[in-house]
């Protein structure tokens, strides 16, 4: 196994090391598999830093690929579920996890139908806040259009479109575009 100079603690990798799928050696041969733990001390590395996988230094005993590809087979195999729940449970009978505060977080809870996009009209919260009524959406949604179209007649060739191109060339200035316009109007 590869040295780092930078290990996870033992404490931290003997709740990790059951919960690891077993992989058996492929029966064609070929390059050893990466050892599980140096492959986990790669990926919490990159985690806890923050850095890009492609940054992930040589000395990690890793290559970014192969930490990638480890991480993304242990989350399809539940394991980082499997961690969680662990690591929760034994931090609980321990008495470390104060359950008076804690955050649900829009990204932790599925919310499998969906939700308006603004709060509910007529509840009690800010200006900003309010979700204006149906037909006022709808008004606003065929303005924007009517509006975006106006502009277009308004300002012809040079009309913007919303992604900030110019809808058609604009006439060049120069000797050879006035001739040219010329020929075009005689023809």
């Amino acid at each position: 196994m590869a040295r780092s100079t930078w290990m996870v603690r033992d404490e931290l990798w003997e709740p990790v090391a059951p919960l690891l799928p077993e992989h058996s050696p492929d029966p064609r041969g070929g390059r050893p598999r990466v050892d599980d733990r140096v492959c986990f001390n790669a990926i919490v590395f990159v985690l806890f830093t923050g850095i890009a996988w492609r940054h992930l230094p040589a000395e990690m005993g890793c290559s970014p690929a192969t930490a990638h590809r480890r991480l993304a087979e242990w989350q399809s195999a539940g394991v980082w579920e499997r961690l969680h729940r662990e690591l929760l449970r034994g931090l609980n009978a321990a008495g470390r996890i104060d359950w008076s505060t804690s955050v649900v977080d829009g990204n932790h809870i599925r919310a499998p139908l969906g939700a308006p996009h603004r709060a509910l009209s007529g509840r009690p919260c800010s200006h900003r806040l309010k979700a204006p009524s149906d037909h006022r959406r709808e008004r606003d949604s065929a303005r924007d259009k009517s509006d975006r179209r106006a502009a277009q007649r308004r300002h012809g060739a040079t009309a913007v479109d919303r992604r900030g191109r110019p809808r058609r060339r604009q006439a060049r200035t120069s000797p050879q575009a006035c001739r040219a316009r010329a020929c075009r109007s005689w023809l």
